[in-house]
């Protein structure tokens, strides 16, 4: 018998499924499964995982504790936003590019830059210095889309 096809017998419920096919949910791995799932879907989209229940994902309120402007990163920004940042600032366009971005990590488009602490580079004590026209992402952030280890880290309130 080829060593290879052995590996994957169903004769030991303990072994690796075939490749291509998962391993049953259970209790035992229904966490990581969820946080696999988690990584694919805007925060919400998945949110119960039991059979026959729908049920809606809990939304939160901002307290602007300012921790995930703190958390490291890249901040997203779109020509849109590229443009209504640098008018909020009086800044030509080419200026605010050239010194409040970066290439972001997978090379995509723009980024805002960090503070050597890893904060925002518009983040100045507890207030954001762009607050009226900061990027989708802030204004998004818990309910819209979060990172693992959200809840430890920011204050806002469930609703």
């Amino acid at each position: 018998m080829n060593p290879a096809a052995s590996k994957y017998s169903f004769s030991n419920p303990q072994e690796d499924p075939p490749l291509g096919r998962p391993p049953p949910i259970d209790d035992s791995n229904l966490l990581s499964c969820k946080s696999f799932l988690a990584s694919f879907f805007p925060a919400g989209e998945i949110h119960s995982m039991e059979a026959g229940k729908r049920t809606k994902p809990p939304k939160y309120l901002c307290e602007r504790c300012t921790n995930c402007c703190r958390w490291p990163g890249d901040v997203k920004v779109s020509e849109k936003e590229i443009t209504a940042i640098a008018s909020f600032l009086e800044m030509e366009e080419a200026e605010f590019i050239g010194t409040h971005t970066r290439l972001r990590s997978d090379r995509r488009g723009l980024s805002l830059i960090d503070q050597p602490d890893g904060a925002c580079i518009f983040l100045d004590g507890q207030d954001c210095k762009i607050q009226p026209v900061k990027p989708q992402q802030c204004r998004g952030f818990p309910n819209a889309w979060n990172f693992p280890g959200w809840r430890e880290v920011c204050e806002a309130t469930e609703i």
